[in-house]
């Protein structure tokens, strides 16, 4: 089968971090299931603010097309978390990691398949089944103190939208 994944990260919420007053986040992930070993950057970073709930992510949509066996799919899927980190860019030392997100991508399986017109890569329109899952999901704290038993359980949240659609069999 031939399928489009798209993620999209619109927004982190209640972000906190002692290192800095202000985050210049950006996020980062790889996931080879896909067909890509290239990092994924959400550059440049965006600027949140102490006391900020809700603040939107910039350039964090992408899509990736592969060809694969619904089984294989599904059994990557829920074995293979996507891991996001989430980044503070100093402007004049070393950027700090503050936390990581954990995507069970395997979430949008259960979601309900509609029937859809998705374009194709020669600019036809073809049949596909779409699912969406959309959910919050918390930024579990980066920092050598929270792998020594740290009590500090999330750093924030981040909302992440995840579509699956399936274009169907490759006819060769």
């Amino acid at each position: 089968h031939q399928f489009r994944c798209s993620l999209e990260f619109p927004y982190i919420h209640h972000l906190t971090t002692s290192k800095t007053n202000t985050a210049h986040v950006y996020l980062k992930y790889t996931y080879a299931p896909f067909g890509t070993h290239a990092t994924i950057f959400t550059l440049p970073p965006t600027t949140i603010s102490p006391g900020q709930s809700r603040t939107m992510i910039d350039h964090t949509y992408n899509a990736f097309e592969f060809v694969m066996a619904p089984e294989r799919l599904s059994e990557y899927f829920t074995n293979v978390p996507l891991l996001v980190e989430v980044w503070h860019k100093d402007p004049v030392a070393t950027d700090v990691q503050l936390g990581v997100v954990v995507v069970h991508l395997c979430d949008v399986l259960s979601e309900p398949a509609r029937k859809t017109l998705v374009s194709a890569s020669q600019g036809q329109s073809i049949k596909a089944l779409r699912q969406v899952h959309e959910s919050l999901i918390p930024i579990e704290p980066h920092s050598p103190a929270s792998s020594e038993g740290s009590s500090e359980s999330s750093v924030g949240k981040l909302q992440i939208v995840l579509t699956l659609e399936d274009m169907g069999v490759i006819h060769r």
